[in-house]
């Protein structure tokens, strides 16, 4: 997690104030991987509990977080809402399922001015993530998509995870 000693040590800089922002909403020198952020929606799906990733059915490990459980059922509220009351995750909701989720569109070239990344290069496009959890009151499954230069989270990432929970869940 990028912070002040980070910033001296890997680019012999001070961290500026609007950096903590960023960082905070998943922007800036923050980098992560799509198991990492799976890890993270378990967590706030069960409210609290650090679930060790595995590749074998089963319980896997699991440990304590000590995060404010009224704090993450604010967030589990919130990623319901972007997911099924007209937010940005819109493309993944089910009618008889009720997904959580969060889009994300990460930037992989500064652009001065803004351009429409589909006039990009393919390798300058943004990359589509969607994190989400289903069904939202008694989470059974965590699904992330990341699709490499995919655009925006809520045109290429959501429908995908659709598509999962509907294999995993049935049809809607």
């Amino acid at each position: 997690m990028p912070d002040r000693a980070w910033s001296l040590k890997t680019r012999n800089t001070p961290w500026y104030p609007g950096e903590t922002i960023s960082v905070a909403i998943g922007q800036g020198p923050l980098l992560v991987t799509p198991v990492q952020i799976a890890s993270l929606m378990a967590v706030v799906a069960n409210g609290g509990t650090r679930v060790i990733p595995h590749l074998v059915a089963g319980e896997g490990h699991r440990e304590a977080t000590g995060l404010d459980p009224g704090a993450l059922a604010l967030v589990r509220e919130a990623l319901s809402a972007a997911v099924n009351d007209g937010g940005t995750g819109a493309a993944a909701r089910m009618p008889n399922l009720e997904v959580a989720g969060k889009t994300a569109t990460v930037q992989v070239v500064e652009q001065v001015t803004w351009t429409d990344t589909a006039d990009l290069p393919y390798e300058r496009r943004d990359h589509a993530w969607f994190a989400s959890f289903a069904p939202a009151s008694d989470p059974k499954l965590v699904v992330v998509v990341f699709v490499e230069h995919g655009g925006h989270g809520s045109q290429a990432a959501a429908p995908v995870a659709k598509l999962v929970y509907e294999t995993f869940f049935g049809p809607s």
